[in-house]
């Protein structure tokens, strides 16, 4: 049984981790799933215990180190971590995510050589101009709902950049609309989980009929396009991916991306909670969005320099994304003196390591300059997971998604105006994934002054 590496702050490293006494913990989960699992961890003095959820027996997991130990021991598994119908919202059977070993290699191998220096900045050269058009339409009516006027300019943008075609702004918004409800509606139940359901199979019926059509030669696109390089890819054991696969992946390719406009909208009320930093932001000196020297967001320290950047991490470390994923062990395995049993699933806690109170003092308060002289760390800052980005499962798009909120920050902050409707901007932790309830309605759009 290998024995990973414990901390010497631990109080529970000889002892087998603490469990909850009730006899199932989901509802309980269910009602604060952004701070459940630290809150729990911190009563019971660990950063592992266990729990029964949805009846199977968890171990759930906090902090850094633990970050370390889902993603990059090799001991653990995304197949059967999630229940299939959040699954096939999220990624599905077959996709990259639920491979291992070779197989997952070779298919993050395909998706990283689609994250290069020059495709990044192509598509930030894609966002800037499809923003710039939906700020000039925005300042022609009276008032927006942000979260969805920036998911259609995400969706246009990603669009553009993997070369698959859209017929005009109403198709950009619908597709948009959808990728996004896929998003939404992924940790629902009731109407949301149906909307999300529906999205998803227009969506597959859309890209699996373009997948079948560049495969078959019957629709043309950019031979250096990520639809082409999807197309393309033969699988570490040299098979082409079926076209089933194709469409998945295309779907895993832009979806996540458009689901960047959530996080654009929680730096925007970001902006508007701490009018400060806008002032700062406004001072600043421009920098580029991508910057080559400096593509891995956990080790670029030269970025640090740049109060945008610095924004950006802080919205990611902040903002309740997503709370929380889900693993297996492959193989029984001891840590922090738990020993994990084969198959037993294990819940890693994304929006508590974030809010970790040892690895960033007043977790709570936002404050960019935390950033100052950052020296990278793979498992302290994973919004989008952690470990290394090509071995591991930490998620390819990173750079793009810290690109693409420079932009619109930069925009947003320094270039235009605009007055915050007066509505209700409280984020309910309850909701997975959490917005606020109105999308954040923004009004009278102008050019800075």
């Amino acid at each position: 049984m290998p024995e990973l590496a414990a901390p010497e702050l631990t109080v529970h490293e000889s002892r087998p981790a603490p469990r909850e006494r009730w006899p199932d913990s989901t509802l309980s989960l269910l009602r604060d799933p952004y701070r459940w699992i630290s809150r729990r961890a911190a009563t019971h003095g660990s950063p592992v215990f266990e729990a029964r959820i949805m009846g199977e027996r968890t171990a759930c997991v906090t902090g850094p180190e633990a970050a370390g130990m889902f993603y990059g021991s090799g001991h653990l598994t995304r197949k059967g971590a999630l229940p299939k119908p959040i699954l096939w919202l999220l990624q599905d059977e077959g996709s990259v995510t639920v491979l291992d070993g070779m197989p997952h290699a070779a298919r993050k191998a395909m998706f990283l050589s689609l994250m290069t220096p020059p495709r990044l900045q192509r598509f930030d050269e894609l966002f800037a101009e499809e923003w710039q058009r939906a700020v000039n339409a925005w300042k022609q009516k009276d008032a927006i709902v942000l979260d969805d006027a920036v998911r259609t300019v995400v969706c246009r943008t990603a669009c553009r950049w993997a070369g698959v075609p859209l017929d005009g702004d109403a198709e950009a918004e619908r597709r948009g609309a959808d990728m996004m409800a896929m998003f939404d509606g992924a940790g629902a139940i009731g109407r949301r989980r149906l909307l999300a359901w529906q999205a998803r199979r227009r969506t597959e019926a859309w890209l699996g009929g373009l997948a079948r059509d560049v495969r078959a030669g019957d629709l043309t696109v950019d031979p250096q396009s990520a639809f082409a390089v999807v197309a393309a890819h033969r699988d570490h054991d040299g098979t082409p991916l079926s076209n089933e696969i194709v469409m998945t992946e295309m779907v895993n390719l832009i979806r996540p991306t458009v689901a960047v406009a959530r996080y654009i909208t929680f730096a925007a009320l970001a902006l508007h909670a701490n009018p400060a930093e806008r002032r700062l932001l406004r001072r600043a000196t421009p920098r580029p969005s991508v910057d080559p020297a400096a593509l891995a967001p956990e080790t670029a320290v030269d970025d640090a320099a740049d109060p945008v950047w610095r924004f950006v991490q802080e919205v990611r470390r902040t903002a309740p994304f997503f709370p929380l994923l889900g693993g297996r062990a492959t193989e029984p395995l001891t840590w922090h003196g738990h020993q994990f049993r084969q198959g037993q699933r294990v819940l890693i806690d994304l929006y508590g390591t974030n809010h970790d109170p040892v690895a960033w003092p007043e977790p709570d308060r936002f404050d960019p300059d935390r950033f100052l002289g950052w020296q990278g760390d793979a498992n302290r800052l994973i919004p989008q997971g952690a470990g290394d980005h090509a071995s591991d499962h930490r998620c390819p798009g990173e750079w793009l998604t810290i690109a693409t909120m420079k932009t619109a920050i930069r925009s947003l902050a320094t270039e235009i105006d605009y007055a915050v409707a007066s509505q209700d901007l409280e984020l309910s932790m309850r909701r997975i994934p959490t917005r606020p309830t109105t999308g954040l309605v923004i009004r009278a759009v102008r050019d800075a002054d």
